[in-house]
């Protein structure tokens, strides 16, 4: 009889373990900057003309708002500044803080947009300023996904 209720204990384990899996299907959800967000490998362009890069520009979601993304790295020099997502492709800001503190209390303007496709391309208008208003630069900033942030 004892065995017969360890064999009946055991039976019922390994059925409760067999039940209780789950299934391993993963659901993507995309970021809320989805599909502005990811690593963008990009040169700088001024008058049209090549003037700088490639180097690594990082856009990323931030944790409070649903339609702000960080653009880190502009200028290839750290600044990091938040804009809005305007569109589902395209972003902008006007006189937002460099949080980095690269350029010492100055800010920045940005418009873009992504141009879905293989590989995805970005570009973007950028004007620095210094703390005191006066246009450090002016110039554009175009590239293609590295890889995304989805």
């Amino acid at each position: 009889m004892k065995n017969i209720l360890n064999i009946s204990l055991l039976l019922g384990l390994f059925l409760g373990l067999f039940l209780s899996c789950e299934d391993d299907t993963i659901e993507v959800e995309y970021s809320s900057a989805y599909p502005i967000a990811g690593e963008w490998i990009v040169s700088e362009y001024w008058d049209g003309e090549y003037g700088y890069g490639p180097y690594l520009l990082f856009i990323y979601n931030t944790s409070f708002s649903e339609d702000s993304i960080w653009i880190d790295n502009i200028y290839d020099s750290g600044i990091k500044a938040k804009a809005g997502i305007t569109g589902e492709t395209t972003f902008a800001v006007t006189g937002s803080p460099d949080v980095s503190g690269a350029l010492g209390g100055g800010t920045v303007d940005i418009e873009g947009e992504v141009t879905l496709g293989d590989p995805d391309q970005i570009r973007f208008r950028v004007i620095l300023y210094d703390a005191s208003g006066v246009v450090i630069d002016d110039y554009y900033e175009i590239g293609q996904r590295k890889s995304g942030f989805d």
